[in-house]
């Protein structure tokens, strides 16, 4: 995959319905990346060191992916070096990753080695509280994003009623075939699963620039219920995997299995973007697809006042989803500010120079 000497950011795992649901093990099953599997506990330093393992990559103009943790985006869950085809990830809960050929394919690298569990102990009682408490309210957190992902599949199931479905189809082949190059090896191309947007502790997060670094060429989906733009994404990613180009696929967080938001081929240096009021996208230079081509127009008005209705309702349930994954963020930084004095962080440091160098040199 074509890359541009740049960084770009996203998600490989977020809070959804079903509590934390990730990629983290697609990508470790990559025959084309060689992992580095960090474990250690809250605050101990894995984030800073693939920060500082990022920031090298791009000091030497290297294509750098930032993988934020959804439960706080200021932090890293990992760094892929695509010129290097190496990543970095954080392997532990929620996201572990357990090596299947480790030597050849990827190498665990513990920092539990330097925690003093003397001076950890001091706190044991706190400790084991707020590690309580953080699960109970990412546990409550995924309660409301389930009620809110059941209004936005009944929204899609209402609204599918009143897209003519071959005429969308039609045109997402025609235009399949007009922008996507095939590539003269007949080969296929791999479809890399991630997201570009998640429901966070900061509110919802979306990472509009990462299209604009691997994308000159942007299409703009207008589809504030997502049938035509889903519909469209999963015929154009289908069409270009099997005409040879890499793909990234970016799922929506409250319904990742069943609906695609975004999607870019960076070989082609083109994107393809969901607009609607959860992330109204807005570049310089935009092709704009309106669903609203799509619509029957007299279905959709008898459906439409209970269709902004959910809408409505499922907003309210993600920003009380949005409070609780902040009282789940207070516990993770308590734990952190337990964890982090009894951190031996020269030890930390020795091993980050030692990563550095075996991938630096």
């Amino acid at each position: 995959m074509k890359i541009k000497n740049n960084k770009f950011d996203s998600f490989l795992g977020v809070s959804s319905a079903n509590g934390f649901y990730g990629y983290f093990q697609l990508l470790g099953n990559d025959p084309d990346l060689y992992l580095y599997l960090l474990k250690s506990g809250p605050g101990c330093g894995k984030s800073s060191l693939m920060k500082e393992i990022a920031s090298t990559a791009i000091d030497n103009n290297q294509a750098v992916e930032l993988i934020h943790c959804s439960s706080d985006p200021e932090s890293l869950d990992g760094v892929i070096l695509w010129d290097k085809k190496i990543a970095i990830l954080d392997a532990t809960s929620p996201h572990s990753v357990e090596p299947t050929t480790p030597g050849m394919m990827q190498d665990v690298i513990s920092l539990y080695h330097t925690i003093n569990k003397e001076k950890l102990i001091v706190n044991k009682n706190d400790l084991i509280y707020q590690a309580k408490r953080y699960k109970y309210y990412h546990k409550q957190s995924g309660s409301s994003l389930a009620n809110a992902a059941g209004l936005l599949r009944d929204n899609l199931r209402t609204a599918s009623i009143f897209y003519n479905d071959d005429k969308i189809s039609n045109y997402a082949n025609n235009l399949a075939e007009k922008i996507i190059t095939v590539k003269d090896d007949c080969s296929v191309g791999h479809k890399y699963s991630r997201f570009l947007s998640a429901i966070t502790p900061r509110g919802i997060i979306f990472y509009d620039d990462s299209l604009r670094v691997l994308a000159e060429q942007i299409y703009v989906i207008e589809d504030e219920y997502g049938v035509c733009s889903n519909s469209i994404l999963k015929t154009i990613c289908n069409y270009a995997v099997n005409a040879g180009n890499d793909v990234f696929c970016c799922g929506c967080p409250l319904l990742p299995e069943e609906k695609t938001d975004f999607l870019i081929i960076p070989d082609l240096s083109l994107a393809f973007v969901t607009s609607n009021s959860w992330h109204k996208p807005n570049f310089p230079k935009q092709n704009v697809i309106d669903s609203q081509e799509f619509v029957d127009k007299k279905l959709f008005e008898q459906v439409h006042s209970q269709l902004e209705f959910n809408q409505g309702i499922t907003k309210q349930i993600v920003e009380q989803s949005i409070k609780l994954q902040q009282q789940a963020m207070k516990s993770h930084d308590k734990m952190e500010e337990y964890y982090n004095p009894a951190v031996d962080f020269d030890e930390v440091n020795k091993v980050r120079q030692n990563l550095l160098k075996e991938i630096f040199g």
